[in-house]
This record gives structure tokens, C-alpha cells and sequence, in this order.
């Protein structure tokens, strides 16, 4: 591993460049510049480059007085890292909002596996959790290109709290090429 032009002065953190390899991975690289306190962590900047990319920026609140108001954006994710990807993501983003951890706002937008974009909203308030989700080109497994499950799109919701959650789902699927059409 290769640390350079890095620096930690009280709650600040500073990581211009540390580089390691990976016999499996490959070439791993890190950048940030965070400032962390009990309360909140300020995330400036955050790199992530090896298999795929991930930068993030922000302020992550840890308590219930603190806000948060966080963006990621990623490009190729797989997993595992290495050898045949079971999951994977060829682009994305998500913002999260709210404060601390108790009071949220999710919204994400990503491609899936071949050919799948999916678009996530969700909100979790006064432990009751309000979500839905659209899909276009899903199917399943994810990286095989003669899929046993296909939905050309579909949508879902989940809405509630933690003791009785209620969903919905409407989704056009074919099975082995016999088309289905699920309402619940």
C-alpha cells in the first residue's frame, strides 16, 4: 500500500492518495477529505476507484438534531469483486436527506445488472416507512442473458410501520417467455 499527502489535525482527515493492489482485485485507490465529530460526519470528498467507481459528499447526521444531506454516484459496482458478477451496476446515484437517522429521505436511480434501470423513493419518519420503486428491463438472474424471469417494467410500494406494513406490486413478468401480468 502507498499513502501520499495525507494528514489527520483534530476532526479533520485528509487522504490525498492511498493506492494498494489487490493480487484478485486489481489497483484499489482512495481519496478523501472528511471532518468527523460526535454529531456529524462532513464528508468533502470521498473516491473510491478499483473494480467500479464510488464518490460520495456530504454531511452524514448521528443524532437526531443533525442533519444529513448526502450524494453518492457510482459507476461499474459488481459483487463479488472479482470472477463471474451475480450483481452488478453499471451506474447510479442516491441522495440521501433528513436528519440523523430517524428522519429520512431516499432517492435513487441505477442501472442493474444487463439492461435494468430502477428508480427508488423512500421515507422513514416516526419509525413508519413510505417506499416505492419503478423498474424498467428486470430480470432474473440479473446477469444471465437467457433469464428465467423478465418484467419489461413494473412498480412496487411498501408503506407502514414496523409492526404492519402494507405493499403493493404491479408488474408485467414472463416466465420462460409465457407472459404474466401481477397485480397485488
Amino acid at each position: 500500500a502507498q499513502l501520499e499527502h495525507s494528514s489527520w489535525r483534530g476532526p479533520w482527515l485528509h487522504i490525498g492518495r492511498l493506492a494498494a493492489r489487490h493480487a484478485e482485485y486489481g489497483a484499489l485507490e482512495l481519496k478523501a477529505d472528511l471532518v468527523a465529530a460526535l454529531d456529524q460526519i462532513v464528508v468533502q470528498k470521498l473516491e473510491v476507484r478499483g473494480p467500479g467507481g464510488l464518490a460520495a459528499a456530504g454531511k452524514l447526521g448521528l443524532t437526531a438534531e443533525q442533519d444529513t444531506d448526502l450524494n453518492l454516484k457510482w459507476r461499474e459496482l459488481r459483487w463479488p469483486l472479482s470472477g463471474v458478477a451475480e450483481y452488478s451496476s453499471r451506474e447510479g446515484e442516491a441522495e440521501l436527506k433528513g436528519k440523523g437517522f430517524e428522519n429520512l429521505r431516499l432517492k435513487t436511480s441505477f442501472a442493474l445488472g444487463a439492461q435494468a434501470r430502477i428508480k427508488v423513493r423512500a421515507e422513514w419518519q416516526d419509525r413508519k416507512l413510505d417506499a416505492a420503486a419503478q423498474w424498467t428491463d428486470l430480470s432474473w438472474p440479473l446477469q444471465d442473458p437467457a433469464a428465467e424471469w423478465l418484467s419489461p417494467h413494473g412498480k412496487a410500494n411498501v408503506r407502514g410501520d414496523l409492526e404492519a406494513y402494507q405493499w403493493g406490486l404491479d408488474a408485467d413478468l414472463a416466465a420462460r417467455g409465457t407472459p404474466v401480468t401481477l397485480k397485488a
